[in-house]
């Protein structure tokens, strides 16, 4: 759908606008590839993967992470190559 929206502005010569909506269809691809196994984002990842800028720690492997043990099974699970 955003992809026919894109072609749609493109050929109403909104070249800006189809422009943002091509990099926001790409970022929720690339948000939807990275929770596709039930893991979460925290919004300074969001906020990276969007380029916005922001001064947040990380929080992904920190105490306060409240996927942190389920990633670490599902690492120890995880066959070797």
């Amino acid at each position: 759908m955003l992809r026919d929206v894109a072609d749609t502005l493109r050929d109403m010569n909104a070249h800006g606008l189809a422009g943002d909506v091509e990099a926001a269809s790409e970022s929720l691809r690339t948000m939807l590839d990275l929770t596709k196994f039930g893991d979460c984002l925290f919004g300074d990842e969001i906020r990276n993967i969007l380029n916005i800028r922001h001064a947040l720690r990380p929080r992904r492997g920190t105490a306060i992470d409240p996927m942190r043990g389920q990633r670490k099974d599902r690492r120890a699970r995880r066959p070797m190559r």
